[in-house]
């Protein structure tokens, strides 16, 4: 990708050069640049299949990320593409950006040109729509096997940036490990019932009694209770590494955590600003002590 990009660079450098000594000259010679955004050729299968044929061990990553280029970033159809570009000589347009993906890589370029990297670094790293308990895995707790089901979290957010290694991250929750299958069950009826007439009003009055009270449990109830966190590194192997933390009932830990933070922003020392993960906005070190003083440890 590195020798692709130069390349690219050249070719922009030498063009908008050629252009300021054209128009310096006074030439009746119009020179254009074209930018394309996605546009589905077979760049991607293509470099692909020349890979194999230098006898070149692909990763299932690898042809994970092709296939995700052309199903999602590879998108305009090649005639569409031309017909944009010669409109563009057609009206002598300097620069043509072909599609919008190219329009706003562009404004993100020049506007952010710190922050941009980042984020071309994450696009075969897009979060996935799934839904809730769809799927369920066994994870071992303190010797024994239990369930939870697949839930939404923060750690698809931020767990990528900063660990850029990472192809796929999922979160599970434990709460109610005999009942993991069944609540998978339910959720699937409950998707297929939102999308009938009247169907989301029907689920919501059926999950209501499962609604707790406000403010979550007493505090002797949070007292007899732990929040146990298993986290499991894999590849196509298997698995890597698995780390488990233990700590106060998870509404305490919650409010201990965000009071935590709050402190470091009031008396810590300057801070990343912005939406940023907890890694980055307090430091790894700074983040292992504070958990630490609440109690949340590993095991």
């Amino acid at each position: 990708m590195t020798a692709y990009c130069a390349s690219k660079f050249g070719v922009r450098g030498f063009t908008e050069a050629l252009r300021t000594e054209v128009l310096a000259a006074r030439h009746p010679v119009k020179v254009t640049t074209v930018h394309p955004g996605g546009v589905k050729t077979g760049i991607a299968s293509g470099n692909l299949a020349d890979a194999s044929a230098r006898g070149v061990d692909l990763t299932a990553s690898q042809r994970k990320r092709v296939d995700f280029y052309n199903r999602r970033l590879l998108r305009m159809q090649p005639s569409d593409a031309a017909n944009i570009i010669l409109d563009g000589v057609a009206a002598g347009s300097p620069r043509i950006r072909v599609g919008r993906d190219a329009k706003v890589l562009d404004y993100a370029v020049r506007l952010f040109p710190e922050l941009y990297p980042r984020v071309v670094a994450g696009l075969d790293r897009r979060i996935t729509e799934a839904r809730t308990a769809s799927k369920v895995r066994a994870f071992t707790v303190r010797g024994r096997r239990r369930s939870a089901f697949l839930v939404s979290g923060t750690e698809v957010l931020y767990l990528p940036s900063a660990f850029p290694a990472l192809d796929n991250v999922t979160v599970y929750n434990g709460w109610f490990p005999a009942l993991s299958r069944l609540i998978s069950i339910q959720t699937a009826i409950a998707a297929a019932t939102v999308r009938i007439p009247g169907g989301r009003a029907l689920v919501d009055l059926l999950s209501r009694p499962m609604v707790g009270p406000a403010g979550g449990p007493d505090t002797a109830e949070r007292a007899r209770t732990l929040t146990h966190v298993v986290a499991v590194a894999s590849d196509e192997t298997g698995a890597l590494a698995e780390v488990h933390l233990e700590g106060p009932s998870i509404y305490t830990l919650t409010g201990e955590l965000i009071a935590w933070g709050a402190a470091q922003l009031l008396t810590g020392p300057r801070l990343t600003t912005g939406v940023v993960g907890p890694i980055e906005a307090f430091g790894r070190e700074a983040l292992l002590q504070g958990c630490a003083e609440i109690g949340l440890i590993a095991i």
